[in-house]
């Protein structure tokens, strides 16, 4: 018997959020001719893949290449992401680029409400390549940066939680909040960005 892979974990976890229906899931295709059936659309499904995406994360106003809560998914089209692997929830649906480090949920009435920050480098998930800024700057976020980095850049945080095997810094900063969480070895795993208003 093999142990359980991490991608196996993820995938675990994915499908417990998940209640919904995947659809448009880029290695597997043959699934979109069934979802479409089903009436399940793709909204991303002609959006154009550039070859290097420019994107930043603005973590002063909570924006994504200037796209920010409460703004419709389509509003991403111009970005060069390109079609996403979408999942629907009850009333939401879910975009994720694995290849990019991205999660972009948003609800068919109030619009984008979650985006979530990977910067994980194994398998299928590659960390986030864009830019962030942070207090009007740009700041160099890997999967390398530790805890004391991201204080340096983003100073005092509303709320810390160190646990046995969990350990995160939170800020909050007009219309949202977000949580910067730490890997087993101290660095950098991901950022989870939410609507607060």
């Amino acid at each position: 018997m093999t142990d359980a892979s991490p991608d196996d974990d993820l995938a675990a976890d994915d499908d417990m959020f998940w209640s919904g229906v995947a659809v448009n899931r880029r290695s597997w295709g043959i699934l979109n001719s069934v979802y479409r059936l089903l009436g399940r659309q793709s909204v991303t499904r002609s959006w154009v893949r550039e070859t290097n995406p420019r994107i930043e994360f603005n973590f002063d106003n909570l924006t994504l290449s200037g796209v920010g809560f409460g703004r419709g998914l389509n509003e991403l089209s111009l970005l060069g992401l390109g079609p996403a692997d979408e999942k629907y929830g009850e009333g939401c649906r879910s975009l994720s680029y694995d290849d990019l480090g991205l999660c972009i949920t948003a609800s068919d009435d109030e619009g984008i409400y979650c985006i979530e920050i990977q910067w994980w480098d194994f398998g299928a998930y590659k960390p986030f390549p864009g830019e962030c800024l942070v207090h009007g700057r740009a700041v160099p976020l890997t999967k390398d940066t530790d805890r004391k980095a991201i204080l340096d850049y983003f100073g005092k945080p509303s709320d810390v939680t160190d646990e046995e095997d969990f350990s995160s810094v939170e800020y909050e900063v007009a219309g949202g909040e977000f949580t910067i969480v730490f890997d087993d070895e101290g660095t950098l795993s991901f950022v989870d960005v939410t609507r607060t208003d």
